[in-house]
């Protein structure tokens, strides 16, 4: 049986190198081996968890072309163990086009105040551009632990195009990658 204390990420193998390493009950039984050491394969510990994402918005109702606007704030909270986050699915929404947006951009909280986005200080992860019909930007970054008890705040970024296209209505959301 493995351990309630077993931590997710936690590696075991089982070896058994000679007989000597068993004991049986009766001593008239013999152990013998079609081959020594036994070595299983290593396996890692993993434990069943949920991902919690609170979403929220302070987008201003109208934005200027050629600058950057916080789309969502993205709070991240997992119930038990951990899991890894290593990319993000940002939706456009609205009526605008993929070229109205030149890069989204994902960014860690690190003061984990929340608000505002602090470029200085909190941490660029990744960025894409907006593809396809759709408008799906695949935003891959470096493999990042959500430990239980502790949320992560990211905040999903557009830069406006210079050229976009005035009038266009622009939003995003996230889509659940698994």
């Amino acid at each position: 049986n493995l351990a309630a204390s077993a931590s997710a990420g936690d590696t075991f193998a089982l070896r058994i190198a000679t007989r000597s390493f068993l004991t049986l009950a009766t001593p008239a039984d013999s152990v013998v081996f079609s081959m020594t050491p036994i070595v299983t394969s290593i396996s890692e510990v993993q434990t069943v968890n949920t991902v919690t994402v609170d979403v929220s918005s302070s987008v201003p109702s109208l934005l200027t072309q050629g600058l950057s606007y916080v789309m969502l704030k993205a709070t991240m909270t997992v119930d038990t163990g951990s899991a890894q986050l290593n990319r993000f699915l940002v939706n456009r929404t609205g009526e605008g086009i993929n070229g109205d947006v030149s890069a989204v951009k994902v960014y860690s909280d690190e003061v984990v105040d929340g608000w505002p986005l602090n470029a200085a200080v909190d941490q660029l992860l990744g960025e894409a551009p907006f593809i396809g019909a759709q408008g799906l930007a695949t935003i891959d970054i470096a493999a990042t632990t959500l430990a239980a008890g502790t949320p992560a705040v990211f905040f999903i970024v557009y830069d406006i195009s210079p050229s976009a296209n005035p009038g266009d209505t622009i939003g995003a959301s996230l889509s659940n990658a698994t």
